[in-house]
């Protein structure tokens, strides 16, 4: 008989392609019997748009830079409240909030796009981006991602090449 576990997935938006990737990954672990929660922001979570069978929990989500380490405290709180064995944080703003600080549950990152990797970002945003994500990295068990082309990236970037994996979507 395989252990059930506590997952929590943290997206800052519930919409597109992350939040069909995030749904099927829940609804995977779900059949599989796991206890599995989602954190997600508040404002960017369009509930009449799907049925989840896991707990929900709200947080209040901002891009302001001034604001960051305040949602990244509300987030930390909500994981630790909720004390779960995994933690798989989606997209960039869910990535910074939930490993800003090293959280005490395995955490895994997907970024579904990396924000040094997008043509409509300057130089120097870019170089920031990288800078922040190799910080983060330490703070980050395995980062997974979705294509070749993500994982070049990322080794482009300086993320170490033993914490990225390959998982394709569909």
């Amino acid at each position: 008989m395989k252990n059930k576990i506590h997952i929590v997935h943290v997206a800052e938006a519930w919409k597109g392609g992350v939040a069909t990737y995030v749904e099927s990954l829940i609804n995977a672990q779900v059949q599989d019997k796991h206890r599995v929660t989602l954190i997600v922001d508040k404002n960017n979570f369009e509930a009449d748009l799907r049925q989840l069978n896991c707990d929900i929990v709200f947080f209040n989500g901002s891009r302001n830079p001034a604001k960051i380490f305040n949602v990244s405290r509300e987030v930390l709180a909500h994981l630790k409240a909720l004390s779960p064995d995994l933690i798989h944080c989606h997209s960039t703003f869910a990535g910074v909030y939930c490993r800003l600080q090293k959280p005490s549950a395995k955490t895994i990152y997907t970024p579904h796009a990396w924000s040094f990797y997008k043509e409509d970002v300057s130089p120097l945003h870019k170089k920031a981006y990288q800078w922040i994500e190799q910080y983060l990295a330490k703070h980050t068990d395995r980062i997974i991602c979705i294509s070749q082309e993500e994982i070049n990236a990322a080794l482009k970037a300086g993320i170490p090449q033993n914490k990225l994996s390959l998982l394709y979507t569909g």
